[in-house]
């Protein structure tokens, strides 16, 4: 957490280092997620000397890059994107995927895949067999991550972007099971419940569907409305963090 004296006091130094930074400083081909809580900051990655040269002429001096300065803190305190999973599981003989009803909590009454949070013991893969286990009492044995997807939320800007690994598994071990976060159901490609879901699924289901490599990146705004598609696609390589 950024503390709160810092937090009233970034916004209007940001703005006036903007102000006198040279415009090369604004040059960034993506967008980090600084850039889109505040707007009009100059880029310390791009340009940083220049950054806090532009800070310290604002902020009357003191700051740079190794000095405890606002900048600073919010680089080192604030994380990039929040790590989550989610788990699909296969069967491309007969052409069905296994999807859960969400049955409480956030997305409650959708149909999605499995998974949560990563713990801070474990690696990704291990938090996205943890949730499936949990959520649908199977294991998987043969995991593959296909893709990841980044979501962005536009009307909360204290809300960090998330950053989803998405797996895709063809065999399991165990029998799918209502608990109490999910209800487990196989549905066939053709009648996978898109109307039900999350609003983003059916640009990018027919990737994992089809064991393509995929990256996309969604905007949402008051938590269910998708308002902006970034980018979605196939790619060779997931390199998307």
């Amino acid at each position: 957490m950024v503390p709160s004296q810092i937090r009233r006091r970034l916004p209007r130094a940001l703005l006036l280092a903007a102000a006198a930074a040279p415009a090369s400083a604004f040059l960034s081909p993506v967008p980090s997620p600084m850039d889109r809580r505040f707007p009009l900051h100059a880029n310390p990655e791009r340009d940083r000397d220049a950054f806090f040269r532009a800070f310290s002429d604002a902020d009357g001096g003191g700051a740079g890059p190794d000095a405890q300065s606002p900048v600073n803190e919010y680089l080192d305190e604030t994380p990039r994107k929040k790590i989550l999973t989610l788990f699909l599981i296969v069967d491309d003989e007969n052409e069905k995927v296994l999807l859960g009803k969400k049955l409480r909590g956030f997305g409650e009454g959708y149909w999605n895949g499995f998974g949560g949070k990563v713990e801070p013991n474990e690696s990704v893969l291990q938090g996205a067999l943890r949730e499936l286990k949990e959520e649908a009492c199977v294991d998987a044995l043969d995991t593959d991550e296909v893709g990841r997807l980044t979501f962005i939320w536009e009307d909360e800007k204290d809300k960090i972007p998330w950053l989803v690994h998405v797996f895709r598994a063809t065999k399991f071990m165990g029998t799918p099971t209502r608990t109490d976060e999910m209800d487990p159901r196989w549905f066939n490609f053709s009648d996978i419940p898109f109307e039900n879901m999350w609003a983003d699924d059916e640009h990018w289901y027919p990737f994992a569907l089809k064991n393509q490599k995929f990256e996309g990146t969604f905007i949402f705004r008051e938590t269910t409305q998708l308002i902006k598609i970034e980018k979605i696609g196939e790619v060779r390589e997931l390199t998307m963090e």
